[in-house]
């Protein structure tokens, strides 16, 4: 366990984690790893795939799509949200 730094007792909570914290240095706080990778899972920033060109008939679900049709995979809307 790392000591504690002095210069920090002086300082509220928000200047702490900012000083302590960065980009670089996140996966030495285990937990805090946990919560970003699962807001990222969660909360993704990648909203959905490219559009993909199909390249024969197929049935995904109760959806039926045709030769050259392109679908894009929304994953935003629902794929990391179970409301049960």
């Amino acid at each position: 366990m790392k000591k504690e730094d002095p210069s920090l007792s002086s300082l509220d909570r928000l200047e702490q984690l900012n000083k302590v914290v960065s980009a670089n240095n996140t996966d030495e706080f285990e937990f805090l790893g946990l919560v970003i990778t699962e807001m990222l899972r969660f909360k993704s920033p990648a909203g959905g795939s490219g559009a993909w060109e199909l390249t024969e008939d197929c049935k995904i679900g109760k959806y039926e799509f045709k030769k050259g049709d392109k679908v894009v995979f929304v994953i935003h809307l629902g794929l990391h949200h179970n409301t049960s």
